[in-house]
């Protein structure tokens, strides 16, 4: 026998072998490329949808914000004219002809009186012994207790305060449009602001 054949059949099988690895591996180096461009291009396409969204997150985010701006704008405009609107009726108050004033104060003087207290002015006025009398002229007539006693102490505004037992009733144009902005801050605001 001759080795020649031998070795050429070994040789040849051995190229058909290289050759079917080589192929085999180059099938598989295809596969994994093939996977890894399929993986690149979802990857692509998740963060560039993860991008438009947070695009779009942000976006609104943004707009939220812009709107919050102007809400806060609107609301600083609308404390601005509800602060002028109470400042002009604390202005038209103070500018009461004396002789209104003067009813004005003499009627809540002897609503709020229970008898009994010290009458203190305000340091702008509002009060004097005179009206103090006539206060107590009219709880009388009214069936209360008088006794009301003008004091030498003073509250500051125009007005007056009660005081007994250590309790002062406040009732100066401060006070009363303090009250009533409380009261009726939020109806006059949505009638300015409808």
């Amino acid at each position: 026998m001759q080795a020649q054949p031998l070795f050429q059949k070994i040789e040849d099988d051995a190229r058909q072998a290289a050759a079917q690895i080589l192929a085999n591996a180059r099938e598989k180096a295809q596969a994994v490329s093939n996977a890894a461009d399929q993986d690149i291009a979802a990857l692509r396409q998740h963060n560039a949808q993860r991008i438009e969204q947070d695009a779009e997150e942000l976006r609104l985010r943004m707009q939220r914000m812009d709107e919050l701006e102007g809400r806060k704008a609107l609301l600083a405009h609308k404390r601005t004219v509800l602060d002028e609107a109470f400042a002009s009726a604390l202005q038209q108050l103070q500018a009461l002809p004396p002789a209104d004033m003067r009813a004005f104060f003499l009627d809540k003087l002897v609503a709020t009186a229970q008898g009994g207290e010290a009458v203190l002015s305000g340091a702008q006025g509002g009060m004097d012994k005179g009206m103090v009398d006539e206060a107590n002229q009219l709880l009388a007539k009214q069936g209360k207790p008088a006794g009301l006693v003008l004091s030498p102490d003073t509250v500051p505004g125009m007005g007056f305060a009660l005081l007994r037992d250590g309790i002062q009733v406040v009732c100066t144009f401060d006070r009363l449009v303090s009250d009533a902005r409380m009261g009726l801050e939020t109806e006059i605001a949505a009638i300015l602001f409808e």
